[in-house]
């Protein structure tokens, strides 16, 4: 019973992580659209939030197959994902109204994808199976390199 509530728990939280990377990069999307001039930069930042729902998709197989093998702190919740997902659709509907602008959305995305490893959202689900720990991993590594990107931008 306990593997069971368990294993709902963290396939709650994984599937809140999805909907907040597919949300991000539609984000990124609609930002490639709004200034086609720097459309491989932003076509970049989508594929990227596209592969690491993807692997969120793998990670919940991991999770049917296997849930004894993963679990969620004490009093975790999908709340602060939740949050962040709620963040960036109103970001995006202020892009839609053409209320922010290509710095503003540097400055945004930045700050969204350095609200991700500061908060530690991926640590809401802890496993040490090894293809879970290496998708997760790449997911971190790629919202780094990600901040890194946006911040490299926001300096020129």
């Amino acid at each position: 019973m306990a593997v069971d509530h368990e294993k709902a728990k963290v396939l709650d939280v994984l599937g809140c992580l999805r909907e907040f990377e597919l949300v991000l990069a539609e984000f990124y999307a609609a930002c490639r659209d709004s200034w086609p001039e720097n459309e491989a930069f932003w076509t970049e930042l989508v594929q990227g939030e596209l592969r690491h729902a993807t692997y969120l998709t793998d990670s919940a197989r991991l999770v049917e197959e296997r849930p004894e093998v993963f679990i969620t702190p004490r009093n975790v919740t999908e709340a602060p994902v939740v949050e962040q997902t709620e963040y960036v659709r109103e970001r995006l509907h202020q892009l839609w109204g053409e209320h922010l602008g290509e710095r503003a959305a540097l400055i945004v995305s930045r700050d969204i994808e350095r609200s991700i490893i500061e908060g530690k959202l991926y640590e809401l689900v802890r496993s040490e199976e090894p293809t879970y720990a290496r998708l997760v991993g790449e997911i971190v590594s790629e919202t780094r390199e990600h901040e890194h990107l946006m911040q490299e931008r926001l300096d020129q």
